[in-house]
């Protein structure tokens, strides 16, 4: 512009005298610009939390109702409120078992399978009194817990898929810290389709070193499950357990009940999943020779892959180490009675091997006397596995956080809300993408997915402050005469270590952990949801 246009004109306009001054003032200038920058970035802010409240309050949300759960997971998480009335219909529940601690007595059929008492878990399915990690192990606790650090406000404005998963380096689209992780993921031909891409598109997704395995081949998007029987045990008509006139897999597993898996018996891939375990480690080992951890899961578990990795970070690779969820059998390799063989990795929670354990099995895999013509009448593949182990010098050692089941009504959950799980099992694709969104959330908030079980339980249990007719078996450390359930209350409020408790219409009983829970006529029972919160600061962990 002419310098001497505004000297030509008789009069200035106001605009005239702002734009003379701001060419004449340049650290004014700077200073027009950024209020300008400031208004723009506060008005996209505004837009953008109406649109993502709009989206909460709409019923046909595109995203549908496994998102509008994790969103109210995150408005809670950032802002410290409760997530709203919604939150109660979202689950729908089983009745627990009675809670009995005893080893459970021989199954009519010797093949069935039971969880072992004994450390990391309970005849029921409850943790062991011991958190498996603890300040010590770098994870922290409760005493150094700290308020925040000041920046919630600015993340809350950003929707979760805006913004990465994680901050460590993408290498074409991979996690390269998951690069020590080599996962099979075991599956049917006849499920495959229905049961695997929910977890191809969630936690296993930034996962490079991943097959798919199964008793036939089948194309599941971008990958092809991979038939690791084929001819392996001969002709499939003539094998005695696919056939179906040989000893069949068979678990003690719920069914019915709609907020879990319950096995298909009579499906191929179950019947053919006790063949798979062995020569699928080492179709896994012989593609991915140079990882450190192999792992091999189901397709209805789900696996924290953050939180194994921080667990296995203080174990050498190539050592022998075998890790997993402690199991009992009988009906294999002669056993006949509870506790007389080796104990088993549950292979449905997630079977662990380092490499040096791997290296060792594969030493005894194949040949007329290795581990695959050896234990082939054996009814299970995680069974076999253990005893193709055993045989190497290698045995089952079992840190807590692998788990069987879901974190439903029945689930025991630990003292400590900062203990970290590591996988469950018998999942629902609903479940599987519930875990997957709490786990993207906190892995927004810390930077990576540091998950707790305080953080399930804000997830899952919305509706257990207050449970009339409703029960909760076994945790008790203190109970005494009561007249009324919101006395019963009071007492457990009045109570430091009280997380839990329940009025039987006399008494007032008091826990110190959140057990599983069953419809009880009469009784009324509540948990002080306020308590079961992790508030360490989870970032660098």
């Amino acid at each position: 512009m002419d310098r001497n246009y505004h000297r030509r004109r008789s009069s200035q306009s106001i605009t005239e005298a702002t734009v003379l001054h701001l060419q004449n003032n340049p650290r004014h200038r700077l200073l027009l610009a950024a209020t300008i920058c400031l208004l723009l970035f506060y008005t996209a802010r505004v837009h953008s939390g109406d649109h993502r409240a709009a989206s909460q309050l709409s019923g046909d949300d595109e995203t549908g109702p496994v998102s509008r759960v994790a969103d109210s997971h995150h408005d809670w998480w950032f802002d410290g409120v409760m997530g709203g009335a919604d939150r109660g219909t979202r689950q729908r529940q089983r009745p627990a078992p009675e809670e009995d601690t005893a080893l459970p007595r021989l199954p009519s059929d010797p093949r069935q399978v039971v969880i072992a008492t004994g450390p990391g878990v309970r005849a029921n399915n409850a943790p062991v009194e011991e958190p498996f990690l603890t300040k010590g192990d770098g994870f922290g606790t409760g005493s150094d817990a700290q308020e925040g650090d000041g920046d919630e406000d600015e993340d809350e404005t950003m929707d979760q898929d805006e913004r990465p998963f994680d901050s460590a380096a993408l290498v074409d689209g991979y996690e390269s810290r998951f690069d020590k992780f080599a996962i099979a993921l075991k599956s049917g031909v006849d499920v495959v389709h229905q049961r695997s891409l929910i977890q191809l598109m969630t936690y296993l997704k930034p996962v490079r070193n991943l097959v798919l395995i199964g008793d036939g081949t089948a194309q599941v998007g971008d990958r092809v499950m991979i038939d690791v029987i084929g001819d392996t045990y001969g002709r499939r008509e003539e094998d005695p357990i696919l056939n179906g006139k040989g000893p069949q897999p068979r678990r003690s597993a719920k069914a019915g009940t709609g907020d879990a898996v319950a096995p298909d018996e009579g499906s191929q891939g179950w019947k053919a999943d006790g063949h798979k375990n062995l020569p699928g480690f080492r179709e896994l080992y012989r593609r991915f020779p140079d990882a450190e951890w192999y792992l091999m899961i189901d397709d209805d578990t789900y696996v924290f892959l953050d939180n194994l990795s921080d667990r296995l970070s203080m174990y050498d690779p190539d050592g022998k180490h075998y890790f997993g969820a402690k199991t009992q059998f009988v009906g294999c390799d002669g056993v006949r009675q509870w506790g007389a063989g080796p104990y088993f990795a549950h292979g449905g929670s997630g079977i662990v091997l380092s490499r040096g354990a791997a290296r060792e099995m594969m030493d005894g895999m194949d040949g007329k006397n290795g581990c695959i013509e050896k234990y082939k009448t054996c009814w299970a593949g995680d069974i076999r596995t253990s005893l193709c182990l055993r045989d190497q010098g290698i045995l089952l050692h079992s840190p807590t956080g692998f788990f069987s089941t879901p974190p439903n009504r029945d689930f025991w959950f630990p003292h400590e809300p900062c203990d970290r799980p590591l996988t469950f099992h018998h999942l629902l694709v609903k479940q599987i993408q519930e875990l997957y969104s709490t786990e993207r959330t906190i892995a927004n908030r810390v930077g990576k997915g540091s998950v707790t079980f305080g953080d399930i339980y804000w997830a899952w249990h919305p509706e257990t402050e207050w449970q009339p007719d409703f029960d909760r078996k076994g945790g008790d450390y203190a109970a005494s005469a009561c007249p009324s359930p919101e006395a019963c209350k009071d007492m457990c409020l009045d109570r430091k270590n009280c997380l839990a408790y329940v009025f039987d219409g006399s008494k007032c009983w008091l826990k110190d952990r959140i057990p599983g829970g069953i419809a009880g006529k009469g009784m009324t029972s509540g948990v002080l949801r306020e308590r079961y919160i992790c508030n360490t600061n989870r970032k660098g962990v």
